[in-house]
C-alpha cells in the first residue's frame, strides 16, 4: 500500500501544480489571508484520512473483477504528464493456461459484460482453445480439436455478444482451409469459409454485423471474406503479390474495410482499403524487409495508422495524414518489433504492445503527445511473443500473450496509475 500512498500524495501535488496552488512557504511574516501552521496541519491530517481512505477502496476494487479495476483513466495520465509529472502504469499479471504449447497466436477481446476473453492455438496440441474470465477464474475450452487448427487465430464478439474466432484449419494430404467458428450459447459451430486456403485470418464484424476476414490465400494471395448473411463472399485484393506474414483488418469511418499487410514481392509493408466498388494500395514504408508483423487500426480523427516491425527489427509507428504516411521509431532497443498489437487508449493516443525479443519481455508503448513512453510489463521468463492489446471497459490497457513454448497463455492488465513529481 505504500506506492498507493504515494500515488495519491503524488496526485495532490500534481493538482496543486495544476490549479496554481504554487508554494506552501510563507514568503514572509503571515499575511491575513495566509493559513496558519495550525491550519496547515489539520489539512495534512485530514488528507492523511483520506490517503487511509482510498487505500481501503483500492483493497476493495483489488478483490473484483481483473476487467474492473481501473484506478486511474489514461485521460488523467496524459494532464499528469502535461504538468511534468512521472506517470508508471502498475499491472497485474496472470496465468490463464499453463499448458506446455498455449498462448500462441492470443487474440482478445472483451465481453459484453466487459470481462476478458481469449482464443489462442496450442501448439502442443494442435488444437483452437478459447478462455474467458468469469469474474474469480479462467474457464478453459476446446473449440476444435480435428487435424492442426487454431493457427493464427483472430476473436471478436458478435452483435448478440457471442465469441467468434477466425482461424486455420490444416489437414494433411489436403493443405490449409479458412475456418469461422462462432459460439451459440451451448457449443460452437464451425464453417468453412475458403476450402482453398486460409492464414493469419484477421476477423472483424462489419458495421451491419456481418463477420468478415482478412487473410492469405490460395498461392499467398491477399484476400477478403465477408459473409452476407447466406454465404461468404471472397475477394482477391487488389493487384497484389504475394502476401505472408500478418494481415490486419480494421473498418474505415466510411465502413469499408481496409487492410495493412507485407507484400513479400516487393519487401514493402501495404496498406489496402476498399472504396465500395474496388481496392486501391498504397505502400506505407518501402524500407526491405519491414512491416512482417503490423496492426492496423483508426485514429480518432478517421485516419489509418500501423505499428510494424521497422529496420533493424525496431519498433515502428506510421500514420497517414491525408497525404502521406508518417513514420517514427517507437522503440530502437534491441530486437523489440516483432507481435505489435495497436489500439487507441480512451483520450485518442495510440498505444501498442510488443516483445521485446533482445530480452525475452513484453513491453508497453503509449503516445504522451510529444514522445512514446516506453514501458516492461512482464520480465519473468521467456515471454511477450503473440500479443494482443485492447482497452477494458474502464480504460486501462490489457494484454494477451505468450509465455514462452513451456510457459503457456498469460494476461496483464493495468491495475493502477501511479503519479509522482
Amino acid at each position: 500500500m505504500k506506492a498507493i500512498r504515494w500515488s495519491v500524495i503524488a496526485g495532490l501535488w500534481f493538482c496543486t501544480q495544476a490549479l496554481g496552488q504554487g508554494s506552501l512557504t510563507p514568503p514572509g511574516a503571515p499575511g491575513e489571508m495566509m493559513k496558519s501552521l495550525q491550519q496547515m496541519w489539520d489539512a495534512i491530517s485530514n488528507v492523511n484520512a483520506r490517503v487511509a481512505g482510498v487505500e481501503a477502496q483500492v483493497g476493495a476494487i483489488a478483490a473484483q473483477s481483473i476487467s474492473g479495476q481501473g484506478y486511474m483513466t489514461s485521460l488523467l495520465a496524459d494532464l499528469a504528464r502535461a504538468q511534468g509529472a512521472t506517470v508508471t502504469r502498475v499491472w497485474q499479471i496472470q496465468t490463464v493456461d499453463s499448458t506446455s504449447g498455449g498462448g500462441v497466436y492470443s487474440s482478445l477481446a472483451f465481453t459484453p459484460a466487459g470481462r476478458p476473453a481469449i482464443s489462442h492455438w496450442n501448439s502442443g496440441s494442435n488444437d483452437l482453445e478459447y478462455a474467458e474470465y468469469d469474474g474469480s477464474n479462467w474457464s478453459l475450452q476446446t473449440v476444435e480439436s480435428e487435424d492442426n487448427v487454431g493457427y493464427r487465430t483472430s476473436l471478436a464478439f458478435t452483435p448478440s455478444g457471442r465469441p467468434a474466432i477466425g482461424y486455420n484449419r490444416w489437414t494433411f494430404m489436403v493443405g490449409t482451409a479458412l475456418m469461422y467458428a462462432e459460439y451459440n450459447g451451448s457449443s460452437w459451430t464451425v464453417q468453412t469459409v475458403d476450402a482453398a486456403g486460409g492464414t493469419a485470418a484477421s476477423l472483424v464484424f462489419t458495421p451491419s454485423g456481418l463477420p468478415a476476414i482478412s487473410y492469405h490465400g490460395a498461392n499467398q494471395k491477399l484476400k477478403y471474406a465477408e459473409y452476407n448473411g447466406s454465404s461468404w463472399i471472397l475477394q482477391t485484393v487488389g493487384d497484389v503479390g504475394m502476401a505472408v506474414g500478418i494481415t490486419s483488418l480494421a473498418f474505415a469511418p466510411s465502413g469499408h474495410p481496409a487492410i495493412s499487410y507485407w507484400d513479400s514481392s516487393l519487401n514493402v509493408l501495404m496498406y489496402a482499403e476498399y472504396n465500395g466498388s474496388s481496392w486501391s494500395n498504397q505502400i506505407i514504408d518501402n524500407a526491405a524487409f519491414v512491416g512482417q508483423w503490423s496492426s492496423l487500426a483508426f485514429t480518432p480523427a478517421g485516419r489509418p495508422a500501423v505499428s510494424y516491425d521497422g529496420a533493424d527489427a525496431n519498433l515502428n509507428y506510421a500514420e497517414y495524414n491525408g497525404s502521406n504516411w508518417v513514420k517514427q521509431a517507437v522503440d530502437t532497443a534491441g530486437e523489440v518489433g516483432y507481435y505489435t498489437s495497436l489500439a487507441f487508449t480512451p483520450s485518442g493516443r495510440p498505444a501498442i504492445s510488443y516483445s521485446d525479443s533482445s530480452n525475452a519481455d513484453l513491453k508497453y508503448a503509449e503516445f504522451t503527445g510529444s514522445a512514446w513512453v516506453l514501458q516492461t510489463v512482464d520480465s519473468a521468463g521467456d515471454v511477450g511473443s503473440y500479443t494482443s492489446l485492447r482497452f477494458t471497459p474502464s480504460g486501462c490497457p490489457a494484454i494477451s500473450y505468450s509465455a514462452g513454448p513451456d510457459g503457456g497463455l498469460k494476461y496483464a492488465e493495468c491495475v493502477a496509475v501511479l503519479i509522482g513529481p
